[in-house]
């Protein structure tokens, strides 16, 4: 909210949360969007307007008059809180982070999947003839790893791209049970459907 803020012109570059809260009146999370309530303070008409021109898609910035006059500014999205991490997912649950490059360890983990599973002979794409000849994998970390790369393609795409939701990590992939179906895997990880990606 704070970094939102910031590109709005509404919180100096580089300050603290006590300069924030300031002009934080209130905040009220709702199912499908978050309304911020910032004191209006010394903005006219003309400061409003160019406010409303940096907004992003489906942002809207409402004036609300009165007694205690402030600007109401709607976020479309949800917090999301998993493993101690918090992050903003569009209303149907895809991550809304910006992403500019792909996590290391995430990748480095995909790849062992990968890897893992090449060692053993086994691949997601091979007929049940072909894993006869398979090796069980013994040891239960590396198992672990291996279920990574039977994560949908356009998952496995969107983790090097740097493109995955903000809460995904290594460590939530090897420790959850994925589901089978990409479908499932989607909705689990925080992805949006497949058309969307």
């Amino acid at each position: 909210m704070k970094g939102r803020l910031t590109e709005l012109g509404q919180i100096p570059t580089n300050n603290d949360w006590r300069t924030a809260r300031q002009v934080f009146r209130k905040v009220h999370l709702n199912r499908q969007d978050i309304t911020i309530s910032l004191g209006k303070g010394d903005l006219g008409p003309a400061a409003i307007a160019a406010l409303r021109e940096r907004l992003s898609a489906g942002q809207k910035l409402v004036e609300i008059g009165g007694k205690a006059q402030r600007l109401d500014l709607i976020i479309p999205g949800r917090p999301v809180f998993r493993g101690g991490r918090t992050w903003l997912a569009s209303p149907d649950g895809a991550s809304m982070a910006r992403r500019t490059a792909a996590d290391p360890t995430l990748l480095q983990g995909l790849k062992r999947a990968h890897k893992v599973l090449q060692d053993h002979h086994v691949s997601p794409v091979t007929t049940i003839d072909q894993n006869r000849s398979a090796k069980g994998i013994d040891d239960s970390y590396l198992r672990r790893i291996a279920n990574i790369a039977f994560l949908a393609p356009d998952i496995q795409a969107a983790i090097v791209e740097g493109r995955q939701p903000a809460g995904l990590t290594l460590e939530m992939l090897q420790d959850m049970t994925l589901p089978i179906a990409w479908a499932d895997q989607r909705a689990a990880l925080g992805f949006s459907p497949a058309s969307s990606l």
